[in-house]
């Protein structure tokens, strides 16, 4: 389930790649607006508001089916490192290890 606030990535289209924040959800057209991705041109005509009208950038919606929900990072899900053993190593690798430590 998406939902407003949550981190996103784009998986097609011309901002394939990017990753966002969703700003605004249309459950019934399974559509959400990117905050600051898929910018549009809107032409606008003179009104009260804006009396010069003109041209403004907003953005449109997209698709749910074309992003990727991001999975938060919790510290407890990376994987750590496992300790290397000395009986695991080739003599060779072995004499280095003891060389390096007696210097």
């Amino acid at each position: 389930m998406i939902k407003k606030g949550d981190k996103i990535s784009i998986l097609s289209g011309n901002y394939k790649g990017l990753k966002g924040v969703i700003s605004k959800v249309f459950p019934k057209k399974k559509k959400v607006i990117v905050f600051g991705i898929n910018m549009i041109k809107k032409h606008i005509k003179p009104n009260a508001k804006n009396p010069k009208g003109g041209i403004i950038k907003k953005e449109a919606p997209i698709h749910i089916s074309n992003l990727k929900k991001e999975a938060p990072i919790h510290i407890s899900n990376l994987k750590k490192e496992a300790p290397i053993h000395i009986s695991n190593l080739k003599k060779e690798e072995k004499k280095k290890i003891d060389d390096s430590l007696s210097v």
